[in-house]
């Protein structure tokens, strides 16, 4: 009985490790591993930087900014890093002696400079529209009928003109 009950407190012991293991979230789970948080912004208006890349050197580990400029790298092993950031429109910057600790989260702000983007020159060339240049784009021919049977014109004014000399003449009688 005295075996039975060792065995049952062994099995135990075992089966509350177990649990207490896999409870336990990814990043924990890394041994000796920490976590780099921070917050990328403009230099001169200290606005969010959304989308930039920030990586760890010499490393495959790195993440992009969300839309408020803040990143996280999980599962980073204790010990002193650089980290390059970049954004297109902005100067790439690194940041070096970045030390994490086990099991602690290692904040870093990163101030980006603005840089204009060069693109080169650009040619602009009215070749992708081919047609008869002598005409008029937006021209709409009319046949002489229309002209005198459309509203307004000059048979319509015309006979406006009449009408008003007629009630004219019949007031005067």
């Amino acid at each position: 009985m005295k075996t039975m009950s060792s065995r049952n407190w062994v099995l135990q012991i075992i089966l509350i490790f177990g649990l207490f293991v896999f409870s336990m979230p990814a990043e924990a789970k890394t041994i000796n591993s920490g976590i780099i948080k921070g917050r990328v912004v403009d230099a001169q208006t200290l606005s969010a930087v959304a989308g930039a890349s920030v990586q760890i050197i010499d490393s495959d580990k790195g993440t992009g900014c969300d839309a408020d400029g803040n990143f996280a790298i999980t599962g980073v092993a204790a010990g002193n890093y650089s980290l390059r950031i970049s954004c297109v429109g902005y100067e790439s910057s690194t940041k070096t002696d970045i030390i994490v600790r086990p099991d602690r989260i290692t904040f870093v702000t990163v101030e980006l400079e603005i840089k204009p983007v060069d693109v080169g020159t650009m040619r602009v060339s009215p070749a992708y529209f081919s047609g008869d240049e002598s005409k008029a784009s937006g021209a709409t021919s009319f046949s002489g009928e229309e002209v005198r049977r459309a509203p307004g014109a000059a048979g319509a004014a015309a006979q406006q003109v009449d009408a008003d000399q007629q009630a004219q003449a019949r007031r005067r009688q």
